[in-house]
């Protein structure tokens, strides 16, 4: 059964994800792909850049890829000026980032 007033939060758009202990509110109105790459490439510097990245809310999913990017990350925030702050204050300061590019899905054509 779910949590009292789970249904208001989901009406609104807010999804409570456990991390640490701590409930976070993920306000899932915009979906963004964003590809990393970093600027060294060893086990140290992967194992650094996923503990970090995993750490982040509003980080939903994490690929280490072959080739490049080194990684997407599905992210889900409120808005765009939401998504701005965590490229600024967040992603763009985890370990090792050398660059950051952004996609937006236009339409879902399948899946």
């Amino acid at each position: 059964m779910p949590a009292p007033g789970a249904a208001a939060r989901a009406r609104r758009g807010d999804h409570r994800l456990p991390r640490a202990g701590r409930p976070e509110v993920v306000r899932a109105g915009l979906e963004v792909i964003v590809a990393v790459d970093i600027a060294v490439n060893d086990g140290p510097t992967f194992l650094d850049f996923e503990d970090a990245v995993t750490a982040v809310p509003e980080v939903t999913e994490v690929r280490r890829m072959l080739g490049q990017p080194d990684y997407y990350l599905r992210v889900q925030v409120a808005d765009i000026e939401a998504f701005e702050e965590l490229i600024v204050a967040v992603i763009s300061r985890l370990p090792a980032v050398s660059r950051i590019l952004s996609h937006q899905t236009m339409r879902l054509v399948k899946g």
